[in-house]
């Protein structure tokens, strides 16, 4: 886009200070606002699965972003009935894999890097009013600071305060929770990969070894239970359904922090028009598998940017953006249903794991499906033929 335009940014997380960071290369003039005085760690997996990995390479900044994580080499995978199957990121045109991190670190390496392109931070800066004007929108502080800007880019989350305002999120159906914690990891310190296992009555625990001392420990369970026991309970709970979670951890620790995050959804029935776009999970967020909220947070954040670049009209850009948006949301979407479909009948587990566990090209092959290197129907391909 030849024409430069006056950017305001809502959010300061990886999807904000990322579309903020390559707008301003561009050379358009961006500001982000940021509620928070300083950022802080988020509750979530702190994964980012391969494609993730390999989109800040393509955008040179991996080393920049990265450099102090440890990588992932695939996910270990434990069944119902308690069988484990290693997966490794199916190797094929490059060494693929996943990272660890620490997202206040990642965030703030984010934030920094946007800033040294010129991109205009304003931390603390809580939005009361956002209005539409005859040329892009205004913003008005608690404070009654304004900023006018051309166009509008909403990074504020699942629960998306401009979303709402604006009535763009839609309604949602789902009744899930998640129970994040951090543990020291007792054995496999030397095991550099991630593991989700699987229980009788659909819920999963995802865990990420984010050093050889901290490990990421995440539980997605339906809300009721959470009503029915307090959540130490709950968790050592399955804990005890799981020997290999034993074998890591032992019992779950009386003064281990557990805390929670609802809804684990996002409908955004607009996602961009009209001077306005969303990205990361406020353009639209589904019940998490591995890595999605930091992968779709950059993603989403490089296809606004990209369709700017390309086009020499904005609106045209915002339409482009929007419907590459929503094909990818499709997808995640059959992926994401066919999974929660599976974890829901230990019988489905069970004929799956002895599936993939006969060779271990075919469970590569599906953890490549989880870790987005390949689209769910190509995997599946591949996994048949193997």
């Amino acid at each position: 886009m030849k024409e430069k335009l006056k950017v305001g940014v809502i959010g300061g997380g990886p999807a904000g200070s990322m579309v903020a960071y390559l707008l301003s290369l561009d050379g358009h003039d961006v500001t982000l606002f940021e509620k928070q005085k300083a950022l802080s760690r988020k509750l979530c997996g702190e994964y980012l699965c391969p494609k993730g990995v390999e989109l800040l390479e393509n955008l040179g900044l991996k080393e920049t972003l990265c450099s102090q994580f440890l990588p992932l080499s695939g996910m270990i995978l434990s069944s119902p009935q308690g069988v484990v199957v290693q997966c490794t990121f199916p190797q094929i045109e490059k060494a693929w894999s996943g990272i660890s991190l620490n997202r206040q670190q990642f965030d703030q390496n984010l934030l920094n890097l946007a800033i040294t392109k010129n991109v205009k931070v304003k931390l603390g800066f809580n939005i009361k009013e956002v209005l539409k004007i005859k040329k892009g929108w205004q913003l008005l502080s608690d404070s009654f600071e304004e900023f006018d800007c051309d166009l509008l880019v909403a990074a504020d989350g699942r629960v998306s305060p401009i979303a709402k305002k604006l009535k763009h999120s839609g309604k949602l159906n789902t009744s899930r929770v998640a129970i994040h914690f951090y543990l020291p990891r007792i054995a496999h310190k030397d095991l550099r990969y991630g593991e989700m296992h699987i229980f009788n009555d659909g819920t999963y625990c995802g865990i990420d070894p984010i050093s050889d001392e901290e490990v990421n420990v995440s539980f997605v369970v339906d809300a009721k239970k959470i009503r029915s026991k307090n959540l130490h309970q709950l968790c050592q709970g399955y804990f005890q359904q799981s020997p290999r979670l034993v074998e890591m951890f032992g019992n779950l620790p009386l003064n281990i922090e557990l805390k929670t995050v609802s809804p684990l959804k996002n409908i955004n029935n607009f996602v961009a028009g009209n001077s306005l776009a969303y990205v990361g999970d406020a353009s639209g967020f589904i019940d998490p598998l591995t890595g999605e909220g930091i992968y779709n947070a950059i993603l989403s954040a490089h296809l606004l940017a990209d369709s700017i670049r390309m086009e020499q009209n904005l609106e045209n850009a915002l339409k482009i953006y929007k419907k590459n948006k929503k094909k990818i949301q499709l997808q995640k979407k059959f992926l994401n249903t066919a999974f929660q479909s599976v974890i829901k009948s230990p019988i489905l587990c069970k004929l799956i794991a002895g599936f993939i566990q006969k060779k271990k090209k075919r469970a590569d092959f599906f953890i490549g499906i989880i870790g987005n290197i390949d689209t769910p129907l190509k995997g599946i391909v591949k996994m048949l033929l193997t």
